[in-house]
Order: C-alpha cells, then sequence, then structure tokens
C-alpha cells in the first residue's frame, strides 16, 4: 500500500487534526522541527493505551501508587498481578481492599496468555458484589 501511495506512516506526534473538506490536515511534531502539516483521509493512531502505570498521572492512579496499592510491572508493560488479576502492593502483596485489573493493564497476566484471552471465563473466580 506504501509503494501505491494509499498508506503513508509518518513517525512523530499529532498535535492537532482539523477538518479541511473531505480529508484532515494533521499537525505533526518531531524532536527539533517545526509543526509539519500533512493532509490525510484518515488517521490511525498505533500506540495503544499508556500502561507505564508509574508515569499515569491521573489523581486515583497516583494515589494508589502512593498507598502503595498498585505496583507497575518491571517492564512498565502494566500493573503487577497475581494470576486473577489481583493488584499487588509493593510489598508484593494483594493490595489492601481486593482492587482487581483485566486486560491490558494486568501487565505480565496479559503477556503469558493467550493474544486474545478469554476474559469472561476468568470473571468466574471474582468477587460478586
Amino acid at each position: 500500500m506504501e509503494a501505491s501511495g494509499q498508506l503513508q506512516t509518518c513517525a512523530g506526534r499529532a498535535v492537532e487534526i482539523l477538518r479541511a473538506g473531505e480529508n484532515l490536515r494533521v499537525g505533526v511534531t518531531r524532536p527539533g522541527q517545526a509543526r509539519q502539516w500533512q493532509t490525510a483521509r484518515h488517521v490511525i493512531c498505533c500506540t495503544g493505551p499508556l500502561l507505564d502505570y508509574s508515569r499515569i498521572g491521573t489523581p486515583l492512579v497516583q494515589q494508589l501508587r502512593t498507598d502503595g496499592c498498585l505496583t507497575p510491572d518491571p517492564l512498565r508493560l502494566g500493573i503487577m498481578t497475581n494470576t486473577m488479576g489481583e493488584l499487588l502492593g509493593s510489598d508484593g502483596q494483594p493490595s489492601p481492599g481486593s482492587l482487581f485489573t483485566l486486560g491490558p493493564a494486568a501487565g505480565q497476566l496479559t503477556l503469558s496468555r493467550q493474544p486474545c484471552p478469554n476474559y469472561a471465563s476468568r470473571l468466574s473466580g471474582y468477587p460478586r458484589f
């Protein structure tokens, strides 16, 4: 697709996207360079969610880290959990209050599973409220 001109990739940070008729004008910055504008029909973001929980600045995540209830995994690809997805504190023990996660945030837990784990089957062991 790149060879035919149907697809163009661009390394940088999209900082602004504006409508331009049927197209989009995309403002892209690269380190040490001024903003450049690209014209596109579609923009695909391939970054995925931020999974480095040591960098997430939302108050809830910050407080959970401060309280020792949430520990980023060593690879910074999610949260330290046990096999049930229960968050592990800084001491390696389950967090007070039984906090759970699943999906990409489960870090090492998800990396050891199939690419598309069946989360519904894992929910059977979770506490019901």
